[in-house]
């Protein structure tokens, strides 16, 4: 089994009432860009679960591990 790192993941929600979109950042302890993108959509619906009129695009983006690497999802 593989470290914890620090991953940043990008999430991008929609303000369907204000025609606007949000991206929103959280950091994540992780073993890898996968997981941190699992973690990261979980928050972005329990998010979304909080507001009205805002859904999650179905976009994130993971950053981090040490070397530089980014993966997306959605």
């Amino acid at each position: 089994m593989s470290e914890l790192s620090w991953y940043g993941v990008r999430c991008v929600f929609r303000h369907r009432e204000l025609g606007v979109y949000e991206e929103r950042l959280t950091l994540w302890r992780a073993r890898s860009l996968d997981e941190a993108i699992s973690r990261g959509e979980l928050a972005a619906h329990e998010y979304c679960a909080d507001l009205d009129s805002v859904e999650y695009a179905d976009f994130a983006e993971a950053y981090g591990d040490g070397l530089g690497r980014s993966r997306t999802s959605g």
